[in-house]
């Protein structure tokens, strides 16, 4: 009797751990399907390219679909590279599940102030040294060896000191969840201020929101 109780245990066992094994076979396949219909990539090449990202090592089924889709459309402001978009898709969406539906909203707020962005803009001419100092003091590393490492950024080519010195300090300090890399880190908050050029400023206000919400939903 004994015995038959524990055969019958272990294949229940086995049953539920088969199930388990094709639901996230099927969802795997749900997201490879839908990432490579629109973005003509294949997730099962996928590997972490920038190491020190929150979600190195994480499971692309982790994060919800939608979110990864739009993900992937936002970072290609940094690349064309579409599994390096992902990748730094999942690095927000590890601490913020819902992250682009919240950056869609701030990036409609900004398209409002566009008067003022532009003036930020002007104002920034001839300050290497200035930014140089600041950039080394803070995060002890030398802009002068600053070279473009992710091709088809929108800020590829372009000088450090066309962005706002303390957009680019608040910059590197967000974008370091994707990279331990400081000039790396640096790189990608060019992309974000070659289009809003007070990014960072409507980025803090955003996560703050975010975190708002998370404690009130406890």
């Amino acid at each position: 009797m004994g015995l038959a109780v524990m055969v019958l245990v272990k294949s229940d066992r086995t049953w539920a751990q088969a199930q388990i094994r094709q639901s996230v076979e099927r969802k795997y396949e749900e997201y490879r399907t839908a990432i490579k219909d629109a973005y003509k990539v294949d997730i099962k090449n996928f590997k972490d390219k920038i190491p020190g990202g929150q979600a190195d090592g994480m499971a692309i089924t982790n994060y919800d679909l939608k979110q990864l889709l739009e993900g992937i459309k936002s970072e290609r402001d940094h690349t064309k590279d579409n599994l390096l978009a992902l990748e730094l898709a999942m690095d927000h969406l590890e601490y913020t599940a819902d992250y682009y539906t919240h950056l869609a909203v701030m990036k409609r707020e900004c398209s409002d102030g566009t008067g003022a962005q532009a003036q930020i803009r002007t104002s920034m001419e001839g300050k290497f040294d200035e930014y140089r100092t600041a950039i080394r003091d803070f995060y002890k590393a030398d802009i002068k060896n600053f070279k473009d490492k992710i091709p088809g950024g929108g800020a590829d080519g372009k000088a450090i000191t066309n962005y706002d010195l303390k957009q680019l300090l608040e910059g590197i300090k967000a974008e370091r969840d994707h990279t331990k890399d400081n000039l790396l880190a640096l790189e990608l908050a060019m992309d974000h201020l070659e289009y809003t050029p007070d990014y960072y400023t409507h980025l803090v206000v955003m996560e703050r929101g975010c975190v708002s919400e998370k404690l009130l939903d406890r």
